[in-house]
């Protein structure tokens, strides 16, 4: 499973992109699939501190170019704490085949301007 940690400052925005490659290097196909990534303290942690999905419009998905990007707005990482998370992502095919892209930690820097 490819691991990616991400640096976010709290309160900032944030994009960011996945590619998805075959093993030929060439993009894969998106098209019909629908993605969704939570955010949580710990693996097993029962409430999640974000979720973005492509219905909500955090997760677009360009279908061509087999990139899923993330969207984290300042708006949403002013509540993130200070400390690093754990996410993963999953897309899901139009016949309802589920996959894990990608995993790893989110480090949030403390924000200290709040004006």
């Amino acid at each position: 499973m490819p691991e990616y940690d991400i640096h976010l400052n709290q309160g900032a925005d944030l994009t960011v992109p996945f590619l998805l490659l075959d093993e030929t290097g060439g993009a894969i196909n998106l098209a019909g699939y629908t993605a969704a990534m939570q955010i949580r303290s710990r693996v097993f942690s029962k409430e999640a501190i974000d979720t973005l999905t492509s219905e909500n419009g955090r997760l677009v998905i360009d279908e061509n170019e087999g990139r899923i990007t993330a969207k984290f707005p300042h708006s949403i990482t002013e509540t993130y704490p200070a400390q690093a998370l754990v996410y993963d992502i999953e897309i899901t095919s139009a016949e309802n085949e589920r996959t894990r892209i990608i995993q790893g930690k989110i480090i949030v820097s403390a924000e200290v301007t709040r004006v």
